[in-house]
């Protein structure tokens, strides 16, 4: 008995070599689906994060002063000199109203998944042009020359955009936000050709775009109003500011945030004088929220890291297998010669059982997946043990065993959280078979 038990061990270490193997054909598994999802997700799109609108409004002010001279005589007399400053007003939306609607997508290549997502989205608002100082002698307001910019983290996914609404007037988006010191990405539209009489504009614009990981926006509003909703059941709120309402479901999420513009560190409005140099460089990014949608690799991470997980228990279900042939040859027969290839062939299905996973995990869902591998190792072995051994009743023990042992490891990657009630349950019950098997179990004639 002891010499079978020092050899059972030494079978044990040696068993240590396919494992390895097997880890190594999982991580070599998982890094090339990883190359694959990223290749596609990059071609789709990026996080998405939208930083605007901002409207930029030159104008010109006048300045008279009067000045005393000297002449060679020494006569004194005073001169009246205008100074012209270049200035520009930069204003955030009094009102922003944001309205997203994000669709998952889900991109396949070789049996591998990349979710991502492709939104429309809509803003719409106005802005308060009272801090923008009356055109007059003095003060020469650059209609001509006023834009809107819109930053953007990924404008290369942008898959189409409207016109700019400005009082019912249109304008054309053009490349580049005009404000690289602000908004590095981006786009922007000139506002020479639109109405701008009302102190209180309103706008609307549209964009389609494609994206992966997450939707993020600024609240650039005196007063923002968001609402977006998402036909995946796995977002979830993410950013620095916590929806006033959150409605989750299978069917997916929809999100409104009423965000006032004391949560942010950056003014409604501030002047660029051009003469001072002066530049406003707060961080627009500082405050941020949206919605998390599922990463691109996010499924394929998960069932792969389960199947790696998998494998850290194949050396506890192999030492259990054989302590368990062990009890059943000895009680067999004491003196007989021990036959080592049982547990040779016992082990082969328990090893083969990852790679069975993993072939099917691009076929089917992981818990059929290791319905399937599970249930195919265990019909294997207890077919084998009851030919070799020649008894039905030993051939159900072992089943037992391998039902027990897989249903524990089952437990402990689905449901880490049970998994010491997992651990305890199958210790108790292969306990039990083993004291039912050294003790009441005869022969079969």
């Amino acid at each position: 008995m002891v010499f079978r038990f020092f050899v059972l061990l030494l079978l044990l270490a040696l068993t240590m070599i396919p494992i390895s193997m097997l880890e190594n054909l999982v991580d070599y598994r998982i890094e090339q689906k990883q190359m694959i999802v990223e290749e596609l997700s990059n071609e789709w799109g990026n996080e998405q994060t939208i930083i605007g609108p901002i409207l930029s409004i030159p104008y010109v002010e006048r300045i008279s002063r009067i000045e005393s001279q000297t002449d060679s005589n020494g006569l004194k007399s005073s001169v009246s000199r205008d100074i012209f400053n270049n200035k520009t007003l930069m204003l955030l939306p009094e009102n922003l109203r944001i309205n997203a609607d994000l669709k998952e997508k889900i991109l396949v290549q070789d049996q591998t998944k990349a979710y991502v997502f492709q939104g429309e989205i809509e803003f719409s608002g106005n802005f308060n042009l009272d801090s923008l100082p009356e055109a007059s002698g003095y003060n020469t307001i650059e209609w001509d020359k006023a834009f809107i910019s819109i930053g953007m983290s990924d404008n290369k996914s942008v898959e189409a955009s409207s016109p700019l609404i400005w009082e019912g007037s249109s304008a054309t988006f053009k490349p580049g936000t005009q404000l690289s010191t602000l908004l590095k990405n981006g786009f922007h539209t000139n506002l020479e050709k639109v109405a701008n009489e009302n102190p209180l504009p309103q706008f609307k614009l549209q964009l389609n775009l494609k994206g992966k990981d997450s939707f993020q926006f600024a609240p650039f509003g005196n007063l923002s109003i968001a609402k977006i909703s998402s036909n995946s059941s796995q977002t979830k709120v993410y950013g620095d500011i916590t929806p006033s309402s959150k409605v989750s479901s299978t069917e997916g999420l929809e999100a409104t945030w009423r965000i006032s513009n004391l949560t942010r560190n950056y003014p409604q409005q501030w002047l660029i004088d051009e003469e001072e140099n002066k530049a406003f460089n707060h961080d627009f990014s500082s405050v941020l929220t949206g919605v998390q949608l599922p990463s691109p690799s996010s499924t394929t991470d998960q069932n792969y890291a389960l199947i790696k997980n998998s494998l850290k228990y194949l050396l506890p279900m192999l030492g259990i297998l054989f302590l368990s042939l062990l009890v059943l040859e000895f009680k067999r027969n004491s003196r007989s010669k021990p036959k080592f290839i049982h547990y040779l062939v016992v082990s082969l299905p328990v090893l083969l059982m990852p790679l069975i996973l993993l072939t099917l995990n691009n076929l089917t869902t992981l818990i059929q997946a290791y319905q399937i591998a599970a249930g195919s190792s265990i019909v294997l072995i207890a077919l084998y043990v009851f030919a070799a051994l020649k008894s039905f009743s030993h051939g159900f023990f072992i089943l037992l065993i391998m039902v027990i042992l897989y249903s524990a490891v089952f437990v402990m990657l689905q449901i880490p959280e049970y998994a010491l009630f997992a651990v305890s349950s199958a210790g108790i019950g292969i306990t039990v078979l083993l004291m039912i098997v050294s003790f009441n179990i005869k022969e079969d004639r």
